[in-house]
């Protein structure tokens, strides 16, 4: 569904908020995998982004 797989996550520790929403979040038995759809270059920011979905989608 829409906006099924978006989060935000607060900072106990400093004023901030990070948010987002991976493109596809697939599951089967104890395997999640986690893909955000990129065009052009990669860039390390990217590898971050996808790391920090992994951390904080349910």
């Amino acid at each position: 569904m829409e906006d099924d797989n978006s989060f935000k996550a607060y900072s106990k520790k400093f004023p901030i908020c990070v948010s987002g929403k991976p493109d596809i979040i697939a599951t089967k038995d104890n395997w999640v995998i986690v893909e955000d759809i990129k065009t052009g270059r990669r860039k390390n920011s990217h590898k971050m982004q996808v790391l920090l979905y992994m951390f904080y989608c349910p």
